[in-house]
Parts: structure tokens; sequence; C-alpha cells
């Protein structure tokens, strides 16, 4: 493809912004099928408490929250519906399943390098910002079926980092876990920031130029007892279910539970759980 690419004259596009476009939108299809497959392998069905999606007629369609009035709540109910914090709990099990997963992907390809965990940074954060076209530009607790795409973010991020760092730490790439810390966070900050500008730059129209972008405010410190908030919400429902989802999750080798420990050093700082 970026052979045929070149041959082409009046394309301004550089072979390596092609490569980078292929990359970035095979990490977002890779990723989007693990949080589906995630929903599976943790048996999600099993912890179902609304009978109209027990009966399989409402699917995990990740990409229909990026489409006004595909949400199940709008569907169902013109008015704002309880938030529904099991069903928020367990989206966030499967965005981890997906992480998990996918580093695996690369990592059984022989691709598990900063370049690509880079671009798989940007990839999740283009897409939860796609998301964030359905959702409010405060970190209230949404009634949609999916969390807050910032607090998703967030979540995920930090996975993604401590993932690394414990994966250059058992491989030997680090003298320690603090030495490559200060590389991946860089990585992390850099494809937010990124990511924000991008989004800002294509689809929010900002009359001052000088205000930050609306969903890179809410990633601010201004927001972090919003954001610690809203997770520490979710805990107690997360909390419930690992326990069940541990016991019957079909991958023996799941990080599900280092994501949780993570999550409760997380709150224990911030001072919540």
């Amino acid at each position: 493809m970026v052979k045929k690419h070149q041959e082409q004259n009046d394309s301004v596009l550089e072979p390596n912004d092609l490569h980078c476009r292929f990359v970035m939108f095979e990490l977002m299809l890779v990723w989007t099928f693990f949080h589906e497959l995630g929903h599976d392998v943790q048996r999600h069905f099993r912890l179902w408490a609304d009978p109209h999606r027990a009966n399989g007629a409402d699917a995990f369609l990740e990409f229909d929250e990026g489409r006004r009035g595909d949400d199940l709540a709008e569907r169902e109910n013109s008015q704002p519906a309880a938030p529904d914090l099991r069903g928020q709990a367990r989206e966030l099990m499967a965005d981890a399943e997906a992480l998990d997963l996918t580093l695996k992907y690369l990592l059984a390809t022989g691709r598990l390098k900063f370049p690509r965990v880079y671009l798989l940074l940007c990839s999740i954060s283009c897409m939860l910002q796609r998301f964030y076209l359905n959702y409010s530009d405060d970190l209230t607790i949404t009634p949609h079926r999916h969390p807050h795409p910032a607090v998703r973010e967030e979540v995920s991020q930090s996975f993604v980092t401590n993932s690394i760092l414990d994966f250059l730490a058992a491989t030997k790439q680090t003298s320690g876990r603090d030495a490559a810390a200060i590389v991946v966070t860089y990585m992390s900050v850099r494809a937010s920031l990124f990511t924000g500008l991008f989004r800002s730059h294509r689809v929010e129209r900002r009359d001052d130029p000088s205000r930050i972008p609306s969903y890179m405010r809410l990633q601010t410190e201004a927001h972090a007892s919003d954001m610690n908030r809203y997770i520490d919400a979710l805990m107690p429902h997360i909390e419930e279910q690992m326990s069940e989802v541990l016991q019957g999750h079909l991958l023996p080798d799941n990080r599900l539970n280092d994501w949780l420990q993570l999550l409760r050093a997380r709150m224990v700082a911030a001072g919540g759980h």
C-alpha cells in the first residue's frame, strides 16, 4: 500500500504519515474488538440485571455512543435515566481487558516497542474523544451506558503505562520501574496533549484561542477532584462484580486483578477507598 502510494505524485501524504495512519487504524480496530471480546470472556451476561439486555436486545456496540440518539437510555426514555453504575463499572473492566489483550497482541507480533505503544495511547485517546461528542463538558456521572470518556481515558492511560513499566522491569530492559517512569509518563502525557489539540482543531470551535479545549480541561488538575469522585462512585460496583468475573473468567492469564489493585492504590492516594 505504501509503495502504491509513493507512485502517486499528487499525494500530500509522506510514506511515514500513511504508515502511521494504518497503524493507528489497526490499533483502533484491535482495541475495539478486544473490548467487545472482554465482555464475553468476563461473562458479563451473568451480571445483567436488565431483562432488555439479558435477552440480547441490546448489543455491545462501542461506536453507538459516537452518534447522538443511539444510547439505550435515550432510545427507551426521553427523560434522563438514572446512571447504571454497575454497567459503567463493567465497561471499565472491558476496557482493561482490551488494553491487556492489545498489548499481548503487540508482544506476540514482535511490535511491543515505544513507537507502537505511543500510537496505541493516541488511538485510545482519539476514539474516546470521538465518543465525547455525545457527552457533557463536565464530569458529572452520566446516564449513558459507558462512563464519561475522560474517565475511561484516565483509567486506561494509567493501566497502559503501568503495564509497560511492568514489562520493561520483567524483561530487564530497565534497571527498575522508576528509571523508566519518566519516559513512559512523558509518552502518555504527549499522546493526550497531541490528540486533544488535534480534536480541538478539527471539531471544537473556540472563540478564544487561549482557552483550553473542553475535553483537555477535564484532564487538568482543576478537575482532579471531580475525576476522583467519579471513579470513587464506580469502585463499589467494580469490587462487587470483580469476584464473580475473576471466578468465571475464560482467560486464566488475565490481568484484571492487577488493574483493580492499581485502581485501589489510586483511590487510596486520592483519599477515597
